[in-house]
């Protein structure tokens, strides 16, 4: 017998409730509480949220999708289960989905993406109003159905997410581009083309940098580094300073893994996107240049400049590299993979202190090396971007170069080891270059002036906008009103075809970016359903949605456009000397940004402006303070590495057995020895290896083996999983007996194995247990025609002509035309 004839049938079983739901996909979940108390305990909130896309990957046997549907659907949400399409096939057996409405679709793995775009995704990512979750049957995963289902979804949302962002941008990037106004007035485009020639190596975060750190030392003069901000505190301590370091992250967590390039030496030249994290943009005191648009709309002031291209800052590093013109580029520490050890980024980072995470739910690839390792969904979208931009590259003649063994091997980039490179031009130094971008007073001061001017343009569009928006309402209304002659209708019709004009005329640049920003508004006006058939007042109501997404959406970027402006004569009054050294540090630590402190001194002698003794006392206090913050312990990398690498048995346990399902033996294997260095103080990274050892030991047919490592497993280490393999085993083992144990356990989680434990018993011989192991299951499955044979046989066999008699009018009632069981009721009424 092998593993797979330990799979039971698929079909629904009921619990106490009445709810039916499939073994297979929820096993116990189910058994003891209800779907609805098991899902508010489980969800808790998280599906109630307005207007929210919400993608789910598994629908728990239709339990989900019907306590959503039954729930009822929050406003301006909408619903997109992603399952299994025999699952969905079975599940059209018992609810007509057809029914759902346009607001819950499920779909299989194939139709998802596309059902979502049909659904309108795209407004809801714009907005971040897009939420992921796993059913808890995904979570759960037995049969390793959805592991490919959940990374499907994760890989296009992440995918979709750097699509949007990168063609219309997002209201979060959109508020920390302005609010990085004041700082981006060196564009990065005077870079373009000018180190043709050259060659360059890129320095990623990944643990293979730790490997290429002394080349680049001795390579110095005939190399120009561009790395990576969150590798700053590694190239400190290695004393390796890079020309060029690079940001494009602007959420609070990039500030704590890249402060300290605070720390570099001023003529490296700083290198972001025009929304990277204000906190490190504020407070570098060195050269430094933006990437992109100056401004989120339209603008005179918008000249050209180089991409900050993403979705990972790797990428925007190989992207500028490419643009700057280098002949070759050598990528370090592009790992875009975990080691062999399991451990995610280079030394002196957090992740690497703490040590190799191994729960995480990873996809495999390979290296150069031929090493099958982990990776995530970003890094996978990192490497497929990094592959095009290499094509791209090798048009231009550009060669690009992985110098890391260890790293995934990427199409379009080759491996070279490093002590192969050759340099076919003389040292050089980028240090000059570096000194256009260096702070410049009377330039931000100019460009502090030009900003509010821009600023209050937009701010008077905006006011108008309104305006027009507000008269529409009420034209709009005018159009649908019966009270009113068809001749004012048609005047009401002209004046508010004229403001639609306006808006896309006059007031294009604006009106676009409102409809940008504010897209969460006008989600209310995106419907799937034609207009062609509706009534007028469904009509009035869309018109006045719409202008009123318009009103709620100017509302929002005056109070930001308010308070840039306020930022922007906060920066004046600093760059015109008008503040005390007392109150520009009270300002600047409210915003946690004292290390201008050092950028105020360097404007101040720019503007030969005498500091007093108190006001430099004040500023050498303010920069001691920021001194001490830079050599603060990184809270959010440290906690979150911390997590990343505490036991936990269900990530672990769940990993393992999908590992066995996927036959994937490199993987466990690998598993193991890293499980092995693991702390000997926690107990469960041990019992947690020998549940994979037990596993591999089973995939390499090592069948002795492997029984005594699960026999040796403690209780909560052997689900329902390991008994159905371990009887298995057993059987291949010729141990039946110890089967015929092990099915009896399961049989008491679940009455589904009644009909194997029945099974085991009648070949062990112990007929009255089989017989009411058999009475039992069918009690629970009375259509199980298979089983009602089995039974049917055995009581014939052993001479209980009359029960089995019974058993075979059951399954003819199934099958009456079946000549097996005609046969087998006519030798019963023979006897």
């Amino acid at each position: 017998m092998s593993v797979e004839t330990m799979q039971t049938s698929e079909s629904f079983i009921s619990n106490k409730f009445g709810e039916q739901y499939l073994y297979s996909i929820n096993r116990n979940a189910f058994l003891n509480q209800s779907a609805e108390i098991v899902f508010d305990k489980y969800f808790e909130e998280k599906l109630w949220s307005e207007e929210k896309f919400n993608v789910i990957s598994g629908c728990d046997s239709g339990l989900l999708l019907l306590y959503v549907y039954y729930h009822g659907i929050p406003d301006d949400s909408k619903f997109l289960f992603v399952e299994q399409s025999n699952i969905i096939e079975i599940l059209n057996t018992l609810i007509d989905l057809s029914l759902l409405g346009d607001n819950i679709k499920v779909v299989n793995q194939d139709e998802w993406l596309d059902a979502a775009k049909d659904m309108g995704i795209a407004t809801y990512l714009y907005s971040s109003n897009v939420a992921y979750h796993r059913s808890i049957c995904s979570i759960d995963d037995y049969e390793g159905q959805y592991h490919d289902i959940h990374l499907n979804i994760l890989e296009n949302i992440e995918a979709l997410t750097f699509q949007q962002n990168s063609s219309l941008g997002n209201q979060f990037f959109t508020e920390s581009q302005l609010n990085n106004l004041s700082e981006n007035y060196h564009s990065a485009f005077g870079l373009k083309g000018i180190y043709k020639g050259k060659t360059a190596v890129v320095i990623g975060g990944g643990p293979s940098l730790d490997e290429s750190i002394d080349w680049m030392k001795e390579n110095r003069d005939k190399l120009a580094i561009l790395a990576v901000s969150r590798v700053a505190k590694r190239l400190l301590e290695s004393n390796l300073i890079p020309d060029m370091v690079f940001c494009v992250d602007p959420f609070s967590p990039s500030y704590d893994v890249s402060k300290e390039l605070l720390n570099m030496p001023e003529h490296v030249l700083f290198i972001h996107n025009n929304s990277a994290n204000n906190r490190l943009v504020s407070q570098w005191s060195g050269a430094k240049a933006y990437l992109g648009t100056l401004f989120p709309w339209d603008s005179k002031q918008n000249s050209e400049n180089l991409n900050g291209m993403g979705p990972t800052v790797t990428n925007t590093v190989l992207n500028c590299a490419i643009g700057m013109g280098f002949e070759k580029v050598l990528l370090v520490g592009v790992d875009l993979c975990y080691s062999k050890a399991g451990v995610s980024h280079a030394k002196g980072s957090e992740e690497a202190n703490h040590g190799a995470a191994l729960h995480h739910d990873g996809l495999w690839v390979e290296t150069y090396l031929g090493d099958i390792v982990e990776t995530t969904i970003p890094y996978n979208q990192a490497a497929n971007v990094i592959e095009a931009q290499a094509a791209m590259a090798n048009n231009l003649n550009i060669e690009v170069i992985n110098l890391s063994p260890n790293a995934k091997k990427l199409k379009n980039i080759p491996f070279v080891n490093k002590d192969d490179v050759i340099f076919q031009h003389d040292a050089f130094q980028l240090r000059e270059q570096s000194q256009h971008y260096a702070p410049s007073l009377e330039i931000n001061r100019a460009h502090i002036a030009l900003s509010q001017k821009e600023i209050s343009k937009i701010q008077n569009e905006l006011i108008e906008i309104k305006k027009l928006s507000q008269k529409a309402i009420k034209l709009n209304a005018a159009l649908y009103d019966s009270k009113l002659s068809d001749e004012k209708k048609s005047k009401s019709k002209i004046q508010l075809d004229n403001i639609e004009s306006k808006l896309s005329n006059k007031f294009a640049s604006a009106s676009e970016f409102i409809k940008r920003y504010g897209m969460r508004y006008f989600i209310k006006v995106v419907t799937p359903q034609s207009h062609e058939n509706w009534a007028d007042d469904k009509m009035e109501e869309l018109g006045r949605l719409y202008y009123q997404a318009y009103i709620d959406s100017s509302d929002a970027l005056s109070k930001l456009m308010a308070n840039i402006q306020i930022h922007l004569t906060q920066r004046h009054k600093e760059l015109s000397f008008k503040l005390s050294a007392e109150d520009l540090v009270k300002e600047w630590s409210e915003h946690k940004i004292l290390g201008r402190s050092k950028l105020y001194r360097t404007f101040a002698k720019q503007g030969n402006k005498v500091l007093c003794e108190k006001d430099i006392d004040i500023l050498n206090n303010s920069i001691n303070e920021f001194q001490d913050e830079l050599e603060g312990k990184t809270t959010f990398q440290y906690i979150a590495a911390q997590a990343n690498v505490q036991f936990n048995a269900n990530l672990l346990s769940r990993k393992i057995r999908r590992l066995f399902q996927k036959k994937h033996a490199d993987g466990l294997a690998l598993l193991i020895n890293n499980l092995k260095i693991k702390p000997k103080d926690e107990p469960g990274w041990y019992q947690i290896s020998m549940l994979a050892q037990a596993y591999l030991y089973c995939l390499n047919k090592q069948d002795i083996l492997a029984i005594s490592f699960f026999e040796k497993l403690p209780l909560e280490l052997r689900q329902d999983d390991e008994l159905r393999v371990l009887a298995t085993l057993y059987l291949r083992a010729t141990q039946p007996e110890k089967a015929e144990e092990v099915l009896a356990t399961l049989s008491l989680s679940n009455k589904i194995f009644l009909a194997q434990y029945a099974k085991i018993s009648a070949l062990n011989n112990n007929i009255e247990q089989a017989i009411k192991a058999y009475d039992e299951y069918l009690a629970l499955k009375p259509n199980d025609l298979s089983t009602l044979i089995e039974i049917s046989e055995l009581l014939m066999k052993h001479g209980m002509f009359s029960r089995s008699k019974g058993y075979v009018q059951q399954a003819l009632e199934l099958a009456p035309s079946n000549q097996s069981l005609i046969s087998l009721m006519q030798e019963l009424q023979h006897l």
